[in-house]
């Protein structure tokens, strides 16, 4: 009997689209060579910035690069208006909180007459320290893998990369209240940790993960894996399923 073969998890559409501007280039065989040294945990201190993302490859302990690439960001009319729309749209901002891009941010970016993401590599300013003559070193390449697993797990992180810093569209969140939204006033992680009231946690009532998010990495975890959250998160997502089935009347005999 053959073993089943094991198939790669489905990027998030939004890590697909980003990578998927450097497949443009003809340079599938680079991106490749990058996703395993990104795999090899070469990739070090990296920097994301309003426009600017930046690592350190180190090849051996002697041989480091530094890959960089750049795209122009939003104007501060442009990240105004958007701003603006995103009060209109309380669900993609609950998504977002959630860890999930809604593909609306893309009609978002058009209707201010800008891309959510580049159509092809030309579009950055790239560079590397390494001095190869291609557009796209394996360096680069490793860069580009390990922004796309951050973007992954973290979204908002691509938003910081456009130009529109967590703290203004954060702002939005206490004028979603007639917008199934609660919000509080004031809220901090470490605060809560320390038995502070909770106080400006946006809460989706439709989402049982926001708070378990919202909370971040458990501290002093030495354990293998993500930590205690990744199976709370299996629990959370079984009792909010349990919960809309007996409230819509449904029979669960298991």
């Amino acid at each position: 009997m053959r073993p089943k073969k094991i198939t790669a998890p489905e990027r998030a559409w939004w890590c697909a689209e980003w990578l998927e501007s450097a497949r443009h280039g003809g340079l599938k065989t680079r991106l490749q060579r990058g996703k395993i040294l990104a795999k090899e945990g070469r990739v070090q201190e990296v920097l994301l910035e309003a426009g600017l993302l930046q690592a350190e490859i180190r090849m051996s302990p002697l041989i480091k690069y530094r890959p960089t690439i750049q795209w122009p960001v939003l104007s501060d009319s442009k990240r105004d208006k958007v701003l603006e729309e995103l009060e209109k749209k309380p669900h993609v901002l609950a998504q977002l909180l959630n860890g999930q891009l809604n593909l609306e941010w893309k009609e978002i970016f058009e209707s201010v007459g800008m891309e959510l993401f580049p159509k092809e590599l030309a579009e950055l300013t790239i560079d590397c320290s390494c001095g190869d003559p291609q557009h796209l070193c394996t360096h680069l390449a490793a860069l580009y893998h390990i922004a796309a697993d951050e973007f992954e797990r973290n979204p908002a992180g691509w938003l910081v990369f456009r130009g529109i810093p967590t703290e203004s569209w954060q702002k939005a969140l206490p004028m979603m209240s007639e917008n199934g939204m609660e919000t509080v006033e004031e809220f901090t992680v470490q605060g809560f940790r320390e038995g502070e009231k909770l106080t400006a946690l946006p809460v989706n009532q439709n989402s049982p993960l926001n708070l378990l998010q919202n909370l971040g990495p458990f501290p002093l975890w030495q354990g293998q894996g993500k930590g205690p959250a990744e199976g709370l998160k299996k629990f959370y997502l079984t009792v909010a399923r349990v919960e809309e089935e007996e409230l819509q009347g449904k029979d669960r005999s298991y």
